[in-house]
């Protein structure tokens, strides 16, 4: 997959409403329906990644059994890149799937964090606006 390819795999401008019809993950509550769409747009990205990685794989592979078949030097080293540079697209992808992941539970954690202190000062007094967590 081309890089540039890569900007609207993790694009959250997807198309919100057929990963809804897709999922049917709606809510009326606004709140609830921002997380499953986060939570859709997330898993579309897994998706399209996996999806990715497999036609890197095919790709990988076709090039090895075709370095047993081509005769000259030449043929051979530039299969030889070529399939290289698949391992190396593939790495990428993985990189790519570990931070976004990485990112998601870091934003959960930043969530939770300030739910935490929302309570915490509602609980001290601090605030008199009770937490709410819908």
């Amino acid at each position: 997959m081309p890089m540039g390819d890569w900007a609207d795999v993790y694009s959250t401008a997807r198309d919100i409403a057929s990963l809804r019809d897709r999922y049917g993950l709606t809510s009326d509550n606004a709140s609830v329906q921002a997380k499953f769409d986060q939570m859709m747009s997330v898993a579309d990205a897994l998706e399209r990644n996996y999806d990715a990685s497999t036609e890197r794989v095919k790709n990988a592979e076709l090039l090895r059994a075709r370095l047993n078949e081509v005769t000259t030097p030449q043929q051979k080293e530039d299969l030889q890149l070529r399939y290289q540079q698949e391992l190396i697209e593939q790495q990428n992808q993985q990189m790519r799937l570990a931070n976004m992941q990485m990112l998601q539970q870091q934003q959960e954690k930043m969530e939770n964090e300030k739910r935490a202190q929302a309570f915490s000062d509602y609980m001290n007094g601090k605030t008199s606006v009770r937490p709410s967590y819908d």
